[in-house]
């Protein structure tokens, strides 16, 4: 998140309440919060600047050690479905846990879907939904394998799972294979009937929602060359 203090005439309250000076420090200046809005690093970043005669830029590599070192700890993949399947015995929900990548374009473009507000709130009337990256989760990739029981079709890869964590309903609908990210008119009928069979809560007008939404990303959904 970007604070803009102007000429430092701007936001000074929120630099003073992050324990920031602005105008002894120099600008850019760099913050980061826990989860909990807590500072746990401030850092300037005159030092973080390359060290090569005539470069007046950042060193990524500097930039990339300060990051690296202050990243939040990588999550557990079976501990969060554990915690997911947990909360869905709680609220007689079912768990719809998804699978993807930093690298993956389509993966991207799901996710992005499922963080759209109107998807959000209709998915959270039957669903506890949980991504695992199988990169960056640690065992990611074990879990997905052990959820498809090793069979092939990439990502992104999604689960219904009940309340007891058995799988009742997952992502390989298009003969067998991967449905994926649900773009094309064939794809979200399916995505959207496969919805319908598990869910409870989950009536017409909220299918017709999510596929309305699906076609109208699905518009502009090209994979780059």
């Amino acid at each position: 998140m970007l604070i803009d203090v102007g000429r430092f005439d701007k936001n000074l309250d929120i630099a003073e309440e992050y324990k920031v000076d602005p105008k002894a420090n120099g600008l850019p200046f760099l913050t980061i919060l826990d989860a909990d809005g807590q500072v746990i690093a401030n850092q300037e970043t005159g030092s973080l600047e390359s060290k090569i005669e005539g470069k007046t830029e950042h060193d990524p590599i500097s930039v990339l050690n300060f990051l690296s070192q202050n990243q939040a700890p990588y999550l557990d993949a079976e501990s969060l479905l554990a915690t997911a399947i947990n909360q869905a015995r709680k609220q007689n929900k079912m768990v719809f846990v998804h699978f993807g990548a930093p690298w993956c374009f389509w993966c991207h473009r799901f996710e992005d879907w499922m963080a759209d507000t109107e998807v959000t709130k209709i998915f959270a009337k039957n669903f506890v939904s949980v991504k695992i990256d199988v990169d960056r989760t640690l065992q990611g990739k074990v879990l997905h394998e052990r959820l498809t029981k090793g069979k092939e079709g990439g990502i992104p890869w999604f689960a219904v799972l009940d309340s007891q964590g058995k799988t009742i309903a997952d992502s390989y609908r298009m003969n067998g294979k991967n449905l994926g990210y649900p773009f094309t008119d064939q794809e979200i009928e399916v995505f959207t009937k496969l919805i319908k069979e598990v869910s409870k809560k989950i009536d017409a007008k909220d299918l017709g929602n999510l596929a309305k939404s699906l076609k109208a990303r699905g518009k502009n959904a090209k994979a780059p060359k």
